[in-house]
């Protein structure tokens, strides 16, 4: 006897499913991607420091930020017309790294780049409650090879008083000292 209370759910196969969900998540990805790309659909512009500009989508930057949703969206909402923000104590290269991650680009880091800029954009993060990038950031630090490196973020974070790269740092510098001290 069939129970008539009881209605089954249709439903494509599980692989069906998953390989539209995939599709689905693929088509996001690249709307996202457009929006990057469309010079118009960036709505927002920082002017930093050197009067250089940083153009961003208000809700991109808003949905991987707290503080950006407070900012566009919450009770501290911008009140540029025109959403130009002046942030002229910030730099243009550090503000940039933090709004490709917020727009969805990979973090990658290469030993060309400055050091400053990549404690500079740890701040900013930071300061701008992106959790994620803060912490790629910090997960770099381990991986410092060569007594100058550290040297040089060392001399990097100091004076802008980044404590947890310092901390990172320091447990870098600590570890490698345990290792000559259990070997030799």
């Amino acid at each position: 006897m069939i129970d008539y209370k009881v209605v089954p759910c249709p439903s494509l196969g599980h692989t069906e499913e998953e390989e539209e969900d995939n599709e689905q998540q693929e088509l996001l990805l690249s709307g996202i991607k457009r929006v990057v790309a469309l010079p118009k659909l960036l709505d927002v512009k920082f002017v930093c420091e050197d009067v250089r500009k940083v153009r961003a989508n208000r809700t991109l930057l808003a949905s991987g930020s707290e503080y950006f949703l407070e900012l566009f969206y919450g009770d501290m909402k911008a009140s540029c017309a025109d959403m130009t923000i002046p942030l002229p104590s910030v730099k243009a290269d550090s503000l940039q790294v933090v709004v490709d991650y917020l727009h969805g680009r990979p973090f990658r880091w290469n030993k060309d780049s400055s050091w400053d800029i990549l404690v500079d954009t740890y701040l900013l993060a930071d300061e701008y409650q992106v959790k994620g990038l803060c912490k790629r950031v910090l997960r770099l630090v381990p991986t410092l090879r060569y007594p100058g490196e550290l040297g040089d973020l060392l001399n990097a974070a100091v004076p802008r008083q980044a404590t947890a790269i310092l901390e990172a740092a320091l447990k870098v510098t600590v570890a490698s000292n345990d290792v000559t001290v259990n070997s030799g």
